[in-house]
């Protein structure tokens, strides 16, 4: 006789064997991933769950083929029919109905500043080929610059992506890489337009007041009152003004957008459609974890870092020169011939 097995789902996750709990009666078996059992009529099986819910699992689903099978999330599935025998395939994803399993984030993100390296090797290599003329100094110092920037947007893209993992719809990992594009392009961006609106204000500041403190903001990327030269009050004044006011403004600016992107509706979200692709995509942990935390972001971040290296390099602007070197306003008065 074929035996009917209502399953009812609570969360979709891991392949359990079923072979074990199984005889030729109806069962209720019901997967609670949030308590980590299998409750088993009603009994709590713990021993048939894996310890690790996201190790090697697509998917919590009816039976593996070809039994017939249906799976709606939070639903019960339909009564699937088979011989006993049939009953100890062991569950896997059959079709795209079911939902795939979460992966983490935090775990892979530590291992992820790695990338970062590279991505910092990468950049140093192409800048010194393209014939680097900075002094060793200065070129070390907007290096520090980028990575104090880079780690600001780290820490922000992990936040939301767990913040968002929360609301459902995907996991962390999923939502992490969806934001990364626009992240990278958002933030090149608003970084240009931040230096020169800050440049520009304490250029008018500096007019106005004659602050000394002023004076290292002037010359972005110049670290001494001279070219080539170098202090070390110039060079936290400008690791002030580059990581907190331009690269933490243009990461918490993007970063506002991309939240904007993700509260629109449907199918106008394109940060949501991208992380229910990379989420639906049918790929493992591992491989979701190797594409959108290594591949991905070390030519990413390479290419961000060049671009913002020469966004933010020393450039005298008329602005800067303006306020160093005022023009002498000349008052002319009349002369009286005798």
């Amino acid at each position: 006789m074929a035996a009917l097995l209502p399953l009812c789902l609570r969360q979709l996750s891991c392949p359990v064997p079923l072979a074990p709990l199984l005889g030729d009666a109806a069962y209720d078996v019901v997967c609670d991933l949030s308590s980590s059992r299998l409750h088993f009529d009603g009994h709590a099986a713990n021993r048939w769950l894996p310890a690790s819910p996201a190790e090697g699992c697509h998917a919590f689903a009816a039976f593996a083929s070809p039994l017939p099978t249906r799976c709606e999330l939070g639903a019960r599935c339909a009564a699937c029919e088979a011989p006993p025998s049939h009953i100890s395939a062991t569950v896997r994803l059959e079709g795209g109905s079911c939902a795939p399993c979460g992966c983490a984030l935090l775990t892979s993100w530590t291992v992820r500043q790695a990338v970062l390296l590279c991505a910092g090797l990468i950049f140093i290599a192409f800048t010194l080929a393209s014939g680097e003329t900075r002094e060793p100094r200065t070129f070390v110092a907007d290096c520090a610059k980028q990575a104090g920037q880079q780690a600001i947007g780290g820490v922000l893209l992990l936040l939301v992506g767990e913040r968002l993992s929360s609301r459902g719809g995907a996991d962390a990992l999923a939502w992490y890489a969806a934001q990364y594009p626009f992240e990278v392009l958002l933030t090149t961006l608003l970084t240009r337009v931040l230096k020169e609106a800050s440049s520009r204000c304490i250029g008018r500041a500096y007019r106005r007041t004659r602050a000394r403190w002023l004076r290292p903001c002037l010359h972005y990327g110049q670290y001494g009152p001279e070219p080539r030269s170098f202090r070390a009050s110039w060079c936290c004044v400008q690791m002030a003004h580059a990581v907190l006011l331009v690269g933490g403004g243009a990461r918490l600016g993007s970063v506002g957008i991309i939240l904007a992107l993700v509260a629109l509706p449907g199918l106008w979200s394109p940060v949501r459609l991208l992380a229910e692709l990379w989420y639906h995509s049918g790929l493992s942990c591992t491989q979701r974890t190797i594409a959108a935390l290594y591949v991905i972001p070390v030519l990413g971040d390479a290419v961000q870092l060049v671009v913002i290296d020469r966004i933010q390099r020393f450039r005298p602007s008329h602005a800067e020169e303006a306020a160093l070197h005022p023009e002498p306003t000349t008052s002319s008065s009349p002369t009286t011939e005798l």
